[in-house]
């Protein structure tokens, strides 16, 4: 098995400006996903039809929509991760596609090109890794905003968990 194989889970809702971006930025990675599940949360905005593009261009992109009542935020992006990472592990089970890594990134981010490769990378320095991330841009009024990167300090926006670590 390739020792690099990853999915990713994105949610999003209403993210027409911010989406194209972060996705040439993961269509684009030195090592892109296996499977990249989208999960819509209701948008209002042109969001769909650029899922619906995306899905259209690259099979390893899939989407989910979810047209549900709005709760506790905390609460409510809790389970739209969830529905994301169970329609991955479904569809990773179901179609034989192994992986060493899962990972989640907002809608809202840019990733350098070699993003998940330095973190893969990483991984393979330190064996007894289970969480890795790195720098992020994030898009602030239409302009990217590169973060600062704690070395010791996941970020929340763009991470990557050792599967074997989840188990």
């Amino acid at each position: 098995m390739d020792m690099k194989s990853y999915i990713l889970i994105t949610p999003c809702k209403n993210e027409e400006e911010s989406l194209p971006k972060l996705a040439e930025s993961v269509i684009d990675q030195t090592i892109p996903p296996k499977l990249w599940v989208i999960v819509d949360d209701g948008s209002t905005d042109g969001t769909s039809e650029i899922l619906q593009k995306l899905t259209a261009d690259q099979n390893w992109i899939k989407t989910i929509v979810l047209n549900e009542n709005v709760r506790d935020l905390g609460i409510h992006i809790a389970h739209v991760y969830r529905t994301g990472f169970d329609y991955a592990i479904d569809y990773c089970m179901n179609n034989d596609l192994e992986l060493d890594f899962i990972g989640i990134v907002d809608a809202d981010i840019i990733l350098d090109a070699n993003y998940f490769e330095s973190l893969i990378d990483e991984f393979e320095r330190n064996t007894t890794l289970g969480i890795a991330s790195g720098r992020i841009g994030n898009i602030v009024d239409g302009e990217v905003i590169w973060s600062e990167v704690n070395a010791n300090l996941p970020s929340g926006g763009a991470r990557l968990w050792r599967k074997k670590m989840l188990q």
